[in-house]
């Protein structure tokens, strides 16, 4: 019988032209490293990378699936990514039911 879990995609593009910041790209990346720790902690992360190919060619600029009570709290989540919060990338939520078969998750 399949299990399912609801579960959001934040999807993460870099911007063509981001906006002016007063942070380091080191900064910035302390920063959304933190964050993902920080979900983790709460038990709110469930996964988290960029979005490159096996040659390391980057498509995007990274996915981050998290656990939240409804898509509105997925978004607000999302918002607070300091990449986001900063004007250097867009991000879209997408719901996301993970499905599996057996006992346990995949």
């Amino acid at each position: 019988m399949a299990r399912m879990e609801q579960l959001y995609l934040c999807l993460s593009e870099m911007k063509a032209m981001p906006a002016a910041t007063q942070l380091t790209a080191d900064e910035l990346a302390r920063r959304h490293h933190a964050y993902l720790q920080d979900l983790l902690d709460r038990g709110i992360l469930m996964g988290s990378g960029s979005a490159k190919d096996e040659k390391g060619t980057r498509h995007a600029g990274g996915i981050i699936i998290v656990r939240a009570p409804s898509f509105a709290e997925a978004e607000a989540i999302a918002a607070q990514e300091p990449y986001f919060a900063n004007g250097q990338r867009d991000t879209r939520v997408i719901p996301w039911q993970r499905t599996w078969f057996g006992d346990t998750p995949a």
